[in-house]
């Protein structure tokens, strides 16, 4: 990954040397201190000061070492099922139970039996009861320090994740649930001063252009800023800068940069912005509504151009063709990468989770079952693990050649809205007799 960037400034260096400057300015950090960060999500971290960074090879070794050391033994009822499902009844029984020995909840809670998506949703009024259901498998500590499924290497659901989507899920009707990595205002200007006072470009160019834009905001909405489902959103936004602006490879094939799309195209102050947000298809139920099957790839990458006037975003425009072709082409290879990237698998299993949330309200199901919540739903009860809240992000810089001097930078977010999705729902009879099949009147709080 250094080599990479090591290469591509090298490269643009001598470009430079041809006569021509240019500045690409993303929102990026350089690798944080060889520190291992408990919270590091599929190597990005955030330290005590809120500032996001990739994680050095030393250091994301020692947290794989430290998390495999820590995980319990896999259950052997654990091992892989196509559908695994969870009682929300019985797991929150068997929390209250682990609680009051005072002991730290097992792995197989922590991890909500190994589940990897939630792909489906019965209700069962007979034993007052809500289950979620979907792939699962054991687990074990993949190359990212991710807990992941030990042969799909898919990232499995977090408790964490599903306590704070339960618990947002109201709320995010309103608010949606947001995040972006944004730089201010007077960093912008103070870029935009740096750049016309350039008469040339050499060894200091690169440094002057990330101090003058200096540390750039991150902003979170509709989620505690100290949750993991927070971490989980800000670093995938982290990383799909980074793989558009081609501050790292990408862990799949056929997946170019935003900038090897450009490398033959006059572009002049092109600022594009991305975002990823929820794409499922319809939600397919049974006749009475106590089934219901979640369909699609949860993500898609989304794009527009902004436009600024004196450091501030005045609008936003249609996207440059090729902008809009590097966002579909990351929709197009979702997929194939959150099986090998595990920053873009967590984000999908949130999204899924709050998927979930949304329809337990919408649809009020707890009511429907006869359940109400007295432990997923109480803070006070079963608070979440606090991690460091995400503040800010440093520039990073590099050096192209683009006839006259221009600027690219790139901005955007993961902008979720779990709520739409529910606004399209089909009937299939044959839920019915799927949920009939998969329901258990056994006291196991997962099962096969």
């Amino acid at each position: 990954m250094t080599a990479h960037r090591g290469n591509r400034a090298r490269n643009a260096m001598r470009i430079w040397l041809g006569g021509m400057l240019g500045v690409l300015c993303l929102c990026a950090a350089r690798p944080g201190q060889a520190q291992v960060v408990q919270s590091a999500v599929g190597g990005v971290a955030i330290d005590a000061r809120g500032v996001v960074h990739d994680l050095d090879v030393d250091a994301l070794g020692q947290l794989r070492k430290l998390r495999a050391a820590a995980l319990d033994p896999v259950p052997d009822a654990l091992a892989s099922s196509g559908l695994r499902k969870v009682s929300l009844r019985r797991l929150e029984a068997a929390i209250a139970r682990h609680r009051a020995t005072g002991k730290p909840l097992p792995d197989e809670i922590r991890y909500l039996a190994g589940l990897q998506r939630v792909t489906h949703l019965f209700v069962d009024p007979d034993q007052q009861d809500i289950v979620l259901a979907g792939p699962a498998e054991a687990w074990h500590v993949g190359p990212q320090g991710e807990v992941v499924g030990i042969s799909t290497g898919r990232p499995v659901l977090h408790l964490d994740n599903l306590l704070v989507a339960l618990r947002t899920a109201e709320s995010s009707a309103e608010t949606g649930i947001t995040c972006s990595i944004e730089p201010t205002e007077e960093g912008l200007r103070r870029l935009k001063s740096f750049l016309r006072d350039q008469r040339g470009a050499g060894s200091h160019t690169l440094p002057g252009v990330e101090r003058s834009l200096g540390l750039q905001n991150v902003l979170v909405q509709g989620l505690p800023e100290h949750s993991r489902f927070a971490q989980v959103i800000v670093s995938a936004d982290y990383r799909m800068k980074r793989l558009a602006m081609d501050f790292e490879e990408p862990l799949v094939s056929g997946m170019p940069s935003f900038m090897d799309l450009t490398r033959n195209t006059r572009l002049r102050n092109m600022m594009p912005r991305w975002w990823m947000a929820v794409d499922y298809d319809a939600i397919l139920r049974d006749e009475e509504g106590l089934a219901f099957e979640i369909r699609g790839q949860g993500v898609k990458t989304l794009t527009e151009e902004d436009v600024f006037s004196g450091g501030k975003r005045v609008r936003s425009r249609e996207a440059h063709p090729l902008a809009r072709q590097w966002a579909d082409n990351m929709t197009g290879k979702f997929e194939e990468l959150a099986a090998v990237d595990n920053v873009f698998g967590e984000l999908r299993n949130c999204i899924d989770l709050s998927v979930v949330a949304a329809l337990l309200v919408k649809e009020q199901l707890p009511a429907r079952a006869g359940y109400h919540f007295t432990v997923l739903q109480d803070a006070a009860t079963l608070p979440t693990h606090a991690y460091p809240v995400p503040r800010a992000v440093p520039s990073q810089g590099s050096l192209v050649r683009k006839g006259k001097n221009w600027e690219v930078s790139a901005s955007g977010g993961v902008d979720l809205d779990p709520w739409s999705v529910l606004q399209r729902q089909e009937v299939a009879p044959e839920l019915a007799e799927l949920r009939g099949q998969h329901l258990s009147a056994t006291e196991a709080w997962a099962w096969n």
